[in-house]
């Protein structure tokens, strides 16, 4: 469930915490939409970036900010070098794969489901084992967690629904255990529709609502259910 009033441990003090020091932030999945749009930001602002990369060409990347670290969720241990860690005070996971990206075969909903759960609790058991703690794990997560409610007025505080998409987002938000056992604060967004042109579902809207067919436009907006919607920039 996503955070509450529960009152966390506090972690130790880290060095980025003193004043005139630079936030250092882990991040995760910072190639994909929302991702870089963090990146760019916090590059603006002087925070310092380390992002979790898997291949190595994107770890040497040029005009990639920040420092890179390698990582695979599937290995043991999922960081080999957790030391490059240090000082984190902030980590935001966005790791996953498309939802949006094809159809969903049986192939397609297990790597959606692992991709996230493996991922997530890679990263929550390697936080939990820095010192100092990591101040907060921001975590990804999706409105689909509610499953297909109809009208009913969701909030926070709703159960989860059922279907694929909500067992998903269960098993995911689950994931993030170790590290609020170790204390760390865990926030879990969870994410409506984000729309960009460099989205997969943007493209595919337009393509829909461009092509001239008034008829079947009207049809597609009397049958659309409310869906809540973001853009990179509110991130």
């Amino acid at each position: 469930m996503p955070e509450s009033a529960t009152n966390y441990p506090s972690p130790a003090v880290s060095e980025s915490s003193i004043p005139g020091v630079r936030p250092k932030v882990l991040v995760s999945g910072s190639s994909g939409m929302i991702g870089t749009a963090l990146v760019r930001s916090w590059n603006q602002d002087q925070i310092q970036i380390v992002r979790l990369v898997r291949h190595p060409e994107d770890a040497s990347a040029e005009n990639a900010p920040g420092d890179a670290v390698l990582w695979e969720p599937g290995a043991n241990p999922a960081i080999p070098n957790p030391e490059q860690l240090s000082g984190v005070v902030a980590a935001v996971h966005l790791s996953g794969a498309n939802v949006a990206a094809g159809r969903w075969t049986e192939k397609h909903k297990l790597e959606i489901v692992s991709s996230r759960v493996r991922s997530t609790t890679a990263l929550a058991e390697a936080l939990s084992r820095l010192n100092p703690l990591p101040r907060v794990l921001v975590c990804a997560s999706a409105t689909g967690i509610y499953g297909d409610r109809g009208d009913e007025v969701l909030t926070e505080e709703s159960r989860p629904g059922d279907g694929f998409l909500a067992g998903t987002c269960v098993a995911w938000e689950s994931a993030t255990r170790a590290a609020e056992d170790a204390g760390i604060r865990v926030v879990h967004l969870r994410f409506g529709v984000v729309l960009s042109p460099r989205a997969v579902r943007w493209r595919s809207c337009c393509r829909f609502f461009v092509s001239g067919s008034v008829e079947t436009s009207a049809t597609a907006a009397r049958g659309c259910r409310g869906s809540p919607c973001a853009t990179p920039l509110e991130f």
